[in-house]
């Protein structure tokens, strides 16, 4: 259950980290780029998601996101158009964040226990009767059974 929690919030981080909302003018972006979506507010304060906005004169046509409806709403009545489009900015950091933090648990995992006298407890002595090890007990005899 915990490893599906973090996968789920690692899923949500990437897919919103590759992304940046921006304003924009609605006829001329719409124009040049066909946006699938565009959330637009008119002069009412009234927010608008459009699916398939179109410039259709001086006005923005689309249906209204989650409805069969479709809005037609002229472009001097836009008070603020925004859309989604991908960052390449926030995808660089989220990389090379995302593979920093691989890089340094891999050396975590590596370099653990390496040089210290500390045993772990999968690592217990079991056979000469003693129960060394554990997360705080150290075994500081060597091979030959004498103290280092």
């Amino acid at each position: 259950m915990k490893l599906e929690r973090v996968a789920g919030v690692f899923l949500l981080a990437a897919t919103t980290a590759c992304m940046g909302t921006y304003r924009v003018d609605p006829a001329q972006y719409v124009a040049a780029h066909n946006p699938t979506q565009m959330l637009v507010m008119d002069n009412t304060g009234t927010l608008h998601l459009l699916d398939s906005p179109t410039v259709k004169g001086d006005t923005i046509v689309g249906i209204e996101n989650g409805t069969p409806d479709s809005l037609s709403l002229p472009v001097n009545q836009v008070e603020d158009a925004l859309v989604k489009h991908s960052s390449k900015g926030k995808t660089v950091a989220l990389v090379g964040s995302l593979g920093a933090m691989s890089g340094l648990a891999l050396y975590a995992i590596i370099s653990q226990g390496n040089g210290k006298p500390c045993k772990s407890g999968a690592n217990k002595d079991y056979q000469s009767g003693n129960v060394v090890g554990g997360n705080t007990q150290c075994d500081n005899t060597g091979a030959d059974g004498v103290n280092q």
